[in-house]
């Protein structure tokens, strides 16, 4: 599966500093706010990436996808 890079028209910048990277439960996740035209870029992609994850697991079988959040 080729990876797809989302761009935006402007660039983004970061005034100050912004700890966009926050320490949880699995890690780090990263939390951003994204305009209505790529989220619905995303959800439609979403279908597919599920499809890819569960080709890579080891026993399929023993897992459960969630199609929507």
């Amino acid at each position: 599966m080729a990876r797809t890079i989302h761009t935006t028209n402007n660039p983004v910048t970061l005034e100050g500093f912004q700890a966009i990277l926050a320490p949880s439960k699995f890690g780090y996740s990263l939390s951003a706010i994204v305009c209505k035209d790529i989220i619905d870029k995303l959800e439609t992609e979403r279908a597919d990436v599920l499809k890819w994850a569960e080709s890579k697991l080891k026993n399929p079988k023993r897992s459960t996808l969630k199609p929507e959040p």
